[in-house]
């Protein structure tokens, strides 16, 4: 029996993805050459993936690219908050906001603007201000 449960995600730049991992402090290992790594869950159970986040724990964090390109992001989630220590929701809050700060300066960058200030507010949100010189 399965205890793996899948989080839909709008993530759809792994390379994004990969330098948002690294940011909030993880490592993480790639399938090479269309291999796949394999997630550790409860009881030794193992889920295929095309990127496997270390939690420094037994339980790993997944993430399957799936036709179109978006992301899934998957784990035995009771197994990571008892052994890694955080929960679910924490960890995809923190993925999606950093990955949105990621992927819009990559694209306004893009667009020939630089990014002149970020704050972060006091509701965590996160204000970017960029300007473009013509």
């Amino acid at each position: 029996m399965s205890h793996f449960t899948k989080v839909d995600t709008k993530i759809n730049d792994l390379v994004c993805l990969k330098k948002t991992i690294e940011e909030l402090g993880y490592k993480y290992t790639e399938g090479k050459d269309k291999a796949k790594v394999y997630v550790r869950g409860w009881n030794g159970n193992q889920e295929e993936a095309d990127l496997k986040i270390d939690t420094k724990s037994s339980y790993d964090i997944g993430v399957k690219v799936k036709d179109g390109g978006m992301c899934e992001v998957f784990a035995d989630w009771w197994g990571v908050e008892s052994h890694a220590g955080f929960k679910q929701e924490e960890f995809m809050q923190k993925l999606r906001q950093r990955y949105a700060y990621n992927k819009v300066s990559s694209e306004v960058k893009k667009q020939g603007f630089t990014l002149v200030e970020d704050k972060v507010e006091e509701d965590q949100t996160i204000k970017l201000v960029v300007r473009k010189w013509s």
